[in-house]
């Protein structure tokens, strides 16, 4: 049994303080090896929670527990803004928060399995993701998504089930799609394929309305399907009816790929997605990604091209 250490009021909030926990309000909080603190369980929480805090009696609040916030309907919904000093979101820890519509989560790198399915999240911003576990926004209402740079592993099934997703992007950094990643997205229409991206998994744009893809990687993804069955990788649509733009150069080797030749494809110029018959421009520089100019483009990797008519946009120059 946890030792009581003391008890302090603050105005209307009890914080209750023991040797490995600490509870603010009805939410406890678990202190880690490190001084730092896990929200751990808010399901005793009696109010309305807009931000979760930063620090707890100088304690750094740095991880969101697994079921933290499981079917808190009442105590969380609308904004709910996550600060920066949180890196991680446990296993199914807003799992069923139906009124939860928006999450600002700046800080975050890791979000477990379950962790938002089943809300009513309508947009989350996560600029900094490393991780996302499997099936972890499944089935919610997020309607555009633009996954950032800093990704580099996508759960099984991660965004399953989202019927109002009508756009997506992949991240150049990451390599593969997993199975049933965008299964029954019913009303997604666009995407766009990171460069890096050489795998989609099984049922991975299923039951899709996909009319556009942009598709970035010189050699064309592999893409597993099973011959004969039920569900295809993308289903839904018709393949000749959706446009599939890729690298110039790569043209023929998408024509003659498994799967990809069934798309209306067509040539670009560079990874942004400029068709190749648009006028060419005057050069004024290359530039890497950071910025900085460089003396030659650097060959087999993503450069900027900037123009002298101010326009700029990304290429991989052969």
């Amino acid at each position: 049994m946890k030792r009581l250490i003391t008890i302090i009021l603050i105005g209307v909030f009890a914080i209750t303080m023991y040797a490995y926990e600490v509870t603010v309000d009805g939410i406890k909080y678990e202190l880690n090896d490190d001084g730092t603190l896990t929200l751990k369980d808010a399901t005793g929480f009696m109010g309305v929670l807009l931000e979760v805090p930063t620090t707890i009696n100088g304690c750094t609040v740095t991880a969101i527990g697994d079921r933290a916030f499981m079917y808190c309907n009442e105590g969380v919904f609308g904004l709910l803004t996550i600060p920066e000093s949180v890196t991680t979101i446990g296993n199914y820890a807003f799992y069923g928060c139906e009124g939860l519509n928006n999450v600002v989560a700046k800080g975050v790198k890791s979000i477990g399995e379950r962790a938002f399915i089943y809300c009513g999240l309508g947009s989350i911003h996560i600029p900094r993701i490393e991780i996302i576990g499997d099936y972890a926004f499944t089935n919610t209402r997020i309607t555009k998504l633009t996954l950032p740079e800093s990704l580099n592993h996508l759960g099984k099934g991660a965004f399953s089930g989202c019927t109002k997703l009508t756009e997506v992007v992949i991240p150049n950094q990451l390599g593969s799609i997993p199975e049933g990643a965008f299964l029954s997205c019913s009303s997604l229409k666009k995407l766009t394929i990171g460069f890096s991206v050489d795998f989609i998994g099984l049922y991975a744009f299923s039951g899709t309305k996909l009319s556009e893809i942009k598709c970035l990687p010189p050699t064309p993804p592999f893409v597993h399907e099973i011959p004969n069955a039920e569900w295809f990788c993308f289903s839904g649509f018709t393949r000749k009816d959706c446009k599939l733009r890729v690298p110039q150069e790569s043209v023929l080797k998408y024509e003659t790929a498994a799967v990809w030749k069934d798309f209306n494809i067509v040539g670009v110029n560079g990874v942004d997605g400029v068709e190749a018959d648009d006028e060419e421009k005057e050069v004024e520089g290359y530039y890497n990604l950071q910025g900085i100019r460089l003396g030659e483009p650097v060959r087999g990797e993503v450069n900027i091209v900037r123009y002298t008519d101010g326009t700029a946009r990304k290429v991989v120059v052969e």
